[in-house]
């Protein structure tokens, strides 16, 4: 952070540190000061990422059908471990037929 605190992927990356070793709030507040961003298209990864990385599936769901609208979405999604509960989910194949992905 000292190097580049206002790079959202550096933000990202934190956020994701936290989730992952039980510190649920302070990766919250991380979402919170991504919310400041200017790029919404970042915003919207800081809120899917962190998230699904807390179990939060319904607040992952809010950001990627945003992220289906503007076209901006991970293109590894289908196969990214992080978002495995969230291709469980039956929103997910609302979210890949809007975006036309299709089973290959």
């Amino acid at each position: 952070m000292k190097l580049s605190s206002d790079e959202p992927l550096v933000k990202l990356d934190q956020g994701l540190i936290y989730a992952f070793t039980g510190r649920s709030k302070e990766a919250e507040e991380t979402i919170e000061d991504m919310m400041t961003l200017k790029s919404e298209g970042a915003r919207l990864y800081g809120q899917l990422f962190i998230n699904a990385a807390l179990g939060r599936v319904d607040e992952a769901f809010k950001a990627l059908t945003r992220q289906a609208e503007i076209h901006s979405w991970p293109f590894n999604i289908e196969v990214h471990p992080l978002f495995k509960d969230l291709r469980k989910d039956r929103r997910y194949l609302e979210f890949r037929m809007k975006v036309g992905l299709t089973n290959g």
